[in-house]
């Protein structure tokens, strides 16, 4: 899995689907055949105020979708946008949220 890159994201974010869970969003696009699957994590300063959190966040997600998107065919190319109160879920209420998700959005999980 690799990192959205800056001319992608505009992309994702004018043409992708969005799926919704009560905290976290997800905007996705199917990927050139060419290019691996990519994912992004946006977590403002309104979820928390603390660095550490938000990149806590980012790399619990990272975690997540990097084992939930391994065995993948298709190519995609998402970014995940946290909610507010997204920083008092547990890493298992997280993997929860993360993997219905992917799921409505028939990529993995």
């Amino acid at each position: 899995m690799k990192r959205v890159t800056r001319t992608v994201f505009p992309l994702v974010l004018k043409k992708g689907h969005v799926f919704h869970a009560p905290h976290i969003s997800l905007r996705v696009i199917s990927a050139p055949e060419t290019v691996e699957s990519a994912f992004a994590f946006v977590v403002s300063r309104k979820v928390t105020n603390m660095a550490v959190k938000r990149n806590l966040l980012k790399r619990r997600g990272r975690h997540i979708v990097r084992e939930a998107t391994e065995k993948l065919k298709n190519k995609y190319t998402g970014v995940f946008f946290f909610k507010k109160d997204a920083d008092s879920l547990s890493f298992e209420e997280l993997q929860e949220e993360i993997a219905s998700l992917l799921s409505h959005a028939r990529i993995g999980g």
